[in-house]
C-alpha cells in the first residue's frame, strides 16, 4: 500500500491492487529523477503526485536569485507547514518574505523513515570522508568512532541521526552524498527530519534536483 500525500487529504490512501496482480509482486514504475532505470516503491515511501502544489517562503530579497537556482531545495506541501514557516518569516516583517508556488512536474518520491535511517548507518560505514565530515560537525555527541563506524545500539542511531538530520542544511557536502545514495535507489527527494524531529512542521522536504521536478515557480506575496 503506497501512501499519498496531497493536499487537502494528505493521509489519504490509494491503490490496493491492480487487476492480476499477485501478493509479493510490485509493479515497476519510472521515477522522474532516474530516467535510466525502474525501481519499486516501498510501503512506508512517501509520494507527491504529478501537479501537488509545493512551497518555498524565501526573503523578499531572494526572490529573483531563486528563479534561476538549480539543484536542491527546501520546500512544504502541507498547508500547515507553510504556514509555520510563513510565521516564521513574518517575524522580520510582514512585507519581508514570499511565496514560490511550485508544480510538481511528474512525482516526487521519499523514502520512509526506516529507509532513510538505514541509508545514514550504511554512509558511516562505508564513507570515511562523509564520517570524519559528520565526527568533526558534531564534537558534544560523544559517540566513540568505532561505534559510529558500526552504528547497532538503537540509542546511538537515534542521537547520530537526529545530530546529521541537522547537517544537512549546514553541511551541503553530507547533504550531497546522502541524497547521491538515495538517487541510486530511484529517490528525488527526502523528509527534512531536521525540522521534523524539532517539531517544527510535521512533512518538510527536500527535492534533490528543482530543475528537473519542478516547475519554474509563481512568486506570491503574502496576505
Amino acid at each position: 500500500m503506497w501512501q499519498y500525500l496531497s493536499p487537502p487529504t494528505p493521509n489519504e490512501l490509494y491503490h490496493y491492487g491492480v487487476k492480476g496482480m499477485k501478493w509479493g509482486v510490485r509493479k515497476d514504475r519510472k521515477l522522474g529523477v532516474r530516467k535510466d532505470r525502474k525501481s519499486n516503491f516501498h510501503s512506508d515511501d512517501i509520494i507527491l503526485k504529478k501537479g501537488t502544489v509545493v512551497n518555498r517562503v524565501v526573503p523578499k530579497g531572494w526572490a529573483s536569485k531563486e528563479l534561476g537556482l538549480t539543484g536542491h531545495a527546501y520546500a512544504a506541501f502541507k498547508k500547515e507547514d507553510i504556514e509555520t514557516y510563513q510565521r516564521y518569516a513574518s517575524l522580520f516583517g510582514k512585507n519581508s518574505y514570499v511565496n514560490l508556488e511550485y508544480k510538481v512536474k511528474d512525482i516526487l518520491v521519499s523514502p520512509g523513515e526506516k529507509k532513510r535511517v538505514d541509508e545514514f548507518v550504511k554512509l558511516m560505514s562505508k564513507d570515511k570522508q562523509a564520517l570524519a565530515t559528520f565526527k568533526k560537525a558534531s564534537p558534544l555527541l560523544f559517540i566513540p568512532k568505532k561505534r559510529l563506524e558500526n552504528l547497532t545500539d538503537p540509542k546511538d542511531i537515534d542521537r547520530a541521526y537526529r545530530r546529521f538530520s541537522y547537517l544537512l542544511v549546514a553541511k551541503p557536502e553530507l547533504r550531497e552524498v546522502y541524497s547521491n545514495q538515495l538517487k541510486k535507489d530511484g529517490y528525488n527527494m527526502v523528509i527534512d527530519d531536521g525540522d521534523r524531529l524539532a517539531k517544527i512542521s510535521s512533512s518538510p522536504i527536500i527535492i534533490f534536483d528543482r530543475e528537473k521536478s519542478l516547475t519554474t515557480p509563481k512568486i506570491k506575496n503574502p496576505g
